[in-house]
């Protein structure tokens, strides 16, 4: 029963470390994202309907980076 318990509590230890380094690589894919629409957003070759589109995009991935956040802090201590 302890043999089985360590090897639980390793897993764990595993899986939390590896959701970690996910985490960590999702943010700096979600960094990257937004630099790359601010960017865009800050070019004069984009007409208004295409603007529109890109400030679309910013608003609904701060939104999302907003739940995602809200949502990871009630799950996991840091």
């Amino acid at each position: 029963l302890t043999r089985l318990w360590q090897k639980s509590s390793e897993q764990e230890r595993s899986l939390m470390v590896k959701c970690a380094y996910l985490e960590a690589a999702n943010c700096q894919v979600e960094s990257r994202y937004l630099g790359v629409l601010r960017k865009l957003q800050e070019t004069k070759a984009l007409d208004l309907e295409q603007l529109g589109a890109v400030q679309k995009m910013i608003e609904d991935a701060l939104r999302g980076e907003l739940k995602g956040d809200i949502k990871l802090s009630s799950d996991r201590d840091y």
